[in-house]
């Protein structure tokens, strides 16, 4: 009996022993799947983020060209053309006994020339594309606008979009919608308003990687974050115009410029001692200098390193947000 109890106490005590090591692999297997989720949402977000930018910026102007009569015409013609043959497919399918009961659709064909209720409602259409927009003039003054946000801007297009599809021939009309066109071009037009600076700094950091560590990899993880940072930095021309308004400076290049100030502002100490036998010694002490040069060398590798966190940020605020 007493050996029977003596080897539960022993199997017992195994088993308390071996139950730490236990929970903590399973602490480390769900740390390590936690790492690896955490990869794989990070990568699919880039490859988003990388598509999206790409697709924006190829994309181009949103109207490629200027609006005429002659352009209308042939328009509304083919467009004729589709309805029609569109509505006669459409009644031979309604004479098909398989397609008894079911509701065909109903295809309106337009007339030859714009009627007078279409050019009554592309003239309140445009209307409806410029009042969206923000007006910029004084009191008193003739009322101009301009858009000044991304939900403004898509508000206009989908009313200028719908006067392009009513295919107008007034010149009037004509001439305003391509006024109105080319406002949303320029508004849209994106050019790098990101840190120039950043961008020095990062291509020194960089090249100088590169010769201490006699490697490629990091010069090259630096160079692709480069890449990225100046394409998520390219801004819509109506996002740099309203920053400016705002008087939005670029923090990038106020941290790395207040680093080196710091370090050209940094004093040296000079101590002068005079002994007994009347001669003198100078010392001198530039350990602010040293850690203002420290500091700012690693002001600027973190900044570099970190090219494609702020690349990321870019992105959100100049293609996904607008702020």
């Amino acid at each position: 009996m007493r050996n029977f109890l003596n080897g539960r106490t022993a199997v017992l005590s195994a088993l308390f022993t071996l139950m730490p090591f236990a929970t903590a692999s399973a602490a480390n297997e769900a740390t390590g799947y936690a790492v690896l989720g955490g990869t794989l949402l990070f990568a699919i977000l880039f490859v988003v983020m990388v598509l999206h930018m790409g697709y924006v910026l190829f994309k181009g102007k949103s109207y490629k060209q200027e609006f005429t009569v002659d352009y209308f015409r042939e328009k509304r013609r083919l467009k004729i053309e589709t309805l029609t043959a569109a509505k006669e497919k459409a009644e031979q399918d309604a004479q098909d006994p398989k397609n008894a009961g079911k509701e065909q659709p109903v295809i309106v064909i337009p007339e030859t020339d714009p009627t007078d209720e279409e050019v009554e409602q592309c003239y309140a259409l445009l209307e409806e594309a410029f009042d969206c927009w923000t007006v910029i003039s004084g009191a008193g003054e003739e009322e101009l606008r301009t858009p000044t946000k991304m939900k403004q801007i898509r508000k206009s297009k989908k009313a200028l979009d719908k006067v392009i599809d009513l295919c107008p021939y007034e010149e009037t009309v004509i001439n305003r919608l391509n006024e109105l066109c080319h406002i949303i071009n320029v508004s849209e037009e994106r050019s790098f308003n990101g840190s120039k600076m950043l961008i020095w700094i990062s291509v020194i950091v960089g090249v100088v990687g590169a010769f201490l560590t006699k490697s490629w990899e990091f010069p090259t993880f630096v160079a692709s974050g480069l890449v990225l940072y100046w394409v998520a930095s390219r801004t819509p021309q109506f996002l740099i115009e309203k920053r400016a308004e705002r008087g939005g400076g670029n923090i990038f290049s106020g941290l790395i410029g207040g680093a080196f100030a710091a370090v050209a502002t940094a004093k040296t100490y000079k101590t002068v001692t005079k002994w007994s036998d009347g001669t003198t010694t100078t010392d001198y002490d530039n350990s602010e200098t040293w850690i203002s040069i420290v500091i700012a060398v690693v002001i600027c590798v973190v900044l570099a390193c970190l090219l494609y966190f702020w690349a990321m940020l870019n992105y959100l605020r100049n293609y996904v947000f607008y702020f």
